[in-house]
């Protein structure tokens, strides 16, 4: 996935490009003493000698490359690295240029392995979580009165002052919900018993593993003061509840028959979709191949964009600049270079196996979603076909097409585990 040319320049054709650039350079010459234009060739070279040089060298070295990427029919997938360049005293030239290059492989190995499907078991205490979930959910605050003290799930309002190895930073009627996360534990433990009005001073120390630079491996001093204090109230489970929830849902049974269909189909979805990456995985490792390091960072940078992006929606903007973008995308490289490599035996197998996308087929799946989101069909389609939610759901149409292709020529066991098996599972996948 990556050529190497060495390539030479005559000094004839560095001498004619030389010449040319000293003739537009001294069009435009000008020197005290003489016209625009009439300015001898020895002053040109005496005062413009270093860019006619520098500009010659880079067009002849661009102009060779070209010809030579041209000639050798190679269609690079980023811009040539040149290295090595030497000028002999005839103003001969010689360098080398490396390009990345799309891959050429094939996938031979792909059919007659085993594998498990496993299949996460719903139990009622799945339902119920998830029942918990929507409560919380749906919680509202009560102000308490001025003598309460601060206690787990409370909503505070605080003033924050933050002293980070002698800088100092001010946070005016800052909200969280004490327990929920926004902070370390400590943190938390620390607020816990203060009253309106109290302020408090105490230091955290943070482990070098914290995401935020900021913190890690740091001793950080706050002062904070409580400006208000709320109650977490939640809504008690009943059939009110459920129509709170969604119109469609008459009492509590039907919510929590719901809630146990979702659970369900994304059960299976889940599973689908870790015997699809069980299946690629086996693939690369039977048929191997390199791709170029400049695809796995740009689709590494990708993630962590999208990484960044949905942690800035959770904890805000100002959280997300303190992290180490470089770090994340070191990180993001194994499953980059994992993606890429799928999304190209998928497409191989694909194109070996005639398999393909129809019209019909994305315009069935367009439908389903008119009927869940209730748009107009035509009006969704193009507004998809803009931003590229069309070609998304074709491309998943065809990841669907390919996996039931592999299932039929793999032998797959299919399991049945709880949640603890689900949990031990995922662990060791990790690892």
């Amino acid at each position: 996935s990556k050529k190497e040319l060495s390539i030479n320049v005559d000094n004839d054709a560095f001498n004619a490009s030389y010449e040319k650039k000293l003739k537009d350079i001294k069009k435009g010459a000008k020197i005290p003493g003489f016209r625009q234009g009439t300015v001898p060739d020895n002053l040109v070279l005496k005062y413009y000698h270093d860019k006619i040089m520098s500009e010659t060298l880079e067009k002849v070295i661009n102009e060779a490359t070209t010809s030579a990427l041209k000639e050798q029919n190679i269609n690079p997938l980023n811009m040539p690295l040149v290295k090595d360049v030497k000028i002999e005293d005839d103003k001969s030239i010689s360098f080398k240029v490396q390009v990345d290059v799309y891959p050429q492989f094939d996938v031979v190995k792909y059919k007659d392995f085993e594998f498990t499907e496993e299949l996460r078991e719903i139990t009622d205490e799945d339902v119920e979580e998830q029942l918990k979930t929507l409560q919380l959910r749906n919680a509202t605050y009560n102000p308490k009165n001025e003598n309460a003290v601060a206690a787990s799930y409370d909503l505070l309002t605080v003033d924050i002052l933050e002293e980070i190895e002698g800088m100092v930073e001010e946070s005016k009627d800052f909200t969280f919900v004490i327990d929920n996360n926004d902070f370390h534990k400590d943190f938390n433990e620390s607020i816990k018993g203060m009253k309106i009005g109290e302020t408090k001073e105490f230091i955290i120390e943070y482990p070098m593993e914290h995401p935020d630079k900021r913190f890690a491996g740091k001793k950080v001093k706050y002062v904070v003061c409580v400006m208000e204090i709320k109650e977490r109230i939640l809504p008690e489970l009943n059939d009110d509840f459920a129509k709170d929830v969604g119109e469609r849902f008459e009492n509590l049974d039907e919510l929590k028959k719901n809630i146990r269909e979702n659970l369900e189909q994304n059960a299976k979805t889940n599973a689908k979709n870790e015997l699809t990456e069980k299946i690629l995985k086996k693939i690369i490792e039977e048929n191997p191949f390199d791709i170029p390091d400049s695809m796995i960072i740009k689709q590494a940078e990708l993630m962590a964009k999208q990484l960044l992006d949905n942690y800035g929606q959770l904890y805000g903007k100002d959280v997300i600049k303190h992290f180490s973008i470089d770090k994340i995308i070191e990180d993001m490289k194994p499953r980059a270079e994992f993606q890429i490599k799928a999304a190209l035996i998928i497409n191989k197998i694909t194109e070996k196996n005639n398999i393909n996308v129809s019209e019909e087929e994305v315009d069935k799946k367009v439908e389903e979603y008119v009927e869940k989101l209730q748009k107009k069909s035509e009006e969704l389609k193009e507004l998809w076909k803009r931003n590229g939610m069309l070609q998304t759901i074709r491309d998943n149409i065809l990841i669907d097409k390919a996996h039931d292709f592999l299932v039929s020529l793999n032998r797959i066991e299919h399991k049945r585990i709880s949640k603890d098996e689900n949990i031990k599972s995922s662990v060791e996948g990790e690892q």
